[in-house]
This record gives C-alpha cells, sequence and structure tokens, in this order.
C-alpha cells in the first residue's frame, strides 16, 4: 500500500523541467531577443516606420516627404535613398537620390535620451534635383 500512495503523492505534485531543460529555454529565449533587437533596425526600414523620421521633418514643410528605401543599422550611418519632397498641391518640388545622417542608431538614441537639444550630426545629400514650373 505505501508504494501506491507514493505514486499518487508525486503525480499530484506539478511536474518541475529538469534543470538543464530550463537553461536551454533561457537560452533560447535570451537568443530571440538578441536577434529581434539586433535585427529590427533592418526590418523596421523596410516596413511604413522608415517614413516616421521624415513625417516629422514633413509638418514643419507645406507638404509630404516620401523615402524609396532606408538603411538603418545600430552601428552604421542611417541612409534614406530616392527621396521626394511634394508641395501642397502634390506636385515634386525636390528629388534627393542619396540622404546620408552621419550618426548610428545608437547614437541618435543616446542623443534623444540624454541630451536636452539632440544634434542629429551632419546631413549630406547627393543626387538633388530641384523640380520648378514658370
Amino acid at each position: 500500500m505505501a508504494w501506491w500512495r507514493r505514486q499518487q503523492e508525486a503525480a499530484d505534485e506539478p511536474e518541475v523541467p529538469p534543470r538543464g531543460r530550463r537553461r536551454v529555454r533561457w537560452l533560447l529565449a535570451l537568443g530571440m531577443l538578441s536577434a529581434v533587437v539586433g535585427f529590427g533596425p533592418q526590418v523596421a526600414a523596410l516596413t511604413r516606420l522608415r517614413e516616421r523620421p521624415l513625417e516629422a521633418i514633413a509638418k514643419r514643410l507645406d507638404g509630404t516627404i516620401a523615402s524609396g528605401s532606408a538603411s538603418w543599422n545600430w552601428l552604421r550611418p542611417v541612409e534614406y535613398r530616392n527621396i521626394v519632397v511634394r508641395g501642397s498641391d502634390g506636385v515634386a518640388v525636390v528629388a534627393i537620390e542619396k540622404a546620408t545622417l552621419d550618426a548610428s542608431l545608437l547614437e541618435l538614441a543616446r542623443e534623444f535620451a540624454l541630451a536636452e537639444k539632440p544634434q542629429l550630426g551632419r546631413l549630406q545629400l547627393s543626387g538633388v534635383e530641384l523640380v520648378s514650373t514658370i
């Protein structure tokens, strides 16, 4: 009878995974979190999120700004390609082939977190075309 009680008590207790299995689960979770944080900027640059900084700039203009693509990385300069600035009437006013900010996302995050008046750094424009109608 004693062996039956021990089996029944063991069945009532919640099963705890072995220590090694817990460690593997934590390592997998840490690896997935690292991948999300590491590759997050590159993935975000492929979505509409890349337009958010440009929309913030466009609030100061009487028009819109849109980009064809962006390159975001934690340690490399932020880069936008094929930027088109449109006036309030929807007509393209400026076309920029490439715009590069000399700061990385990590530097920008640190600047916005710590500085009272954040400095974005130097912006280099190449392939700028001014479109005007007369």
